[in-house]
């Protein structure tokens, strides 16, 4: 009888190319910059890991609902943001966590990196069809109630 491996849990990375960046902190934006932890020596990996907790608090979308609601609903949410920028040759990576994106400084961001990637990975005889999708203007929703 065959044996059955366990299942490996998979895991969404959104990985971006960075331009311009000589430090792991060329990567980080200036603005309310973000707890740094630096990388275990022992990982063989160069580079820093940058993160950004948020205190729990009522949501926005509560004072939404509020007043349709017969009680008041005890409910929080927090956020956390968090990039681990890393060195491979030359290149730098940053590898963003929740809403890490938004610890990065924009301007060090390659466009389309994925696009390339995704591209020069895939074998042009086996690319059937590319769509594309355009927005266009529907018709108007009556008002509810």
């Amino acid at each position: 009888m065959p044996r059955l491996r366990a299942a490996v849990p998979s895991r969404r990375l959104t990985v971006f190319l960075l331009h311009d960046v000589l430090t792991a902190e060329d990567a980080i934006t200036s603005d309310q910059p973000p707890i740094k932890v630096a990388l275990d020596p022992g990982s063989g990996l160069e580079g820093a890991f940058y993160f950004k907790s948020r205190p729990a608090t009522a949501p926005n979308w509560l004072s939404f609902v509020r007043p349709i609601l017969s009680s008041d609903p005890n409910v929080t949410s927090s956020s956390s943001s968090a990039v681990l920028v890393l060195k491979a040759g030359a290149e730098f990576f940053a590898l963003t966590f929740g809403f890490g994106r938004s610890l990065l400084d924009q301007t060090k961001i390659e466009r389309q990196f994925g696009l390339k990637v995704a591209l020069n990975r895939v074998n042009p005889d086996q690319i059937r069809s590319i769509d594309a999708k355009t927005l266009r203007r529907s018709r108007a929703i009556p008002p509810l109630g």
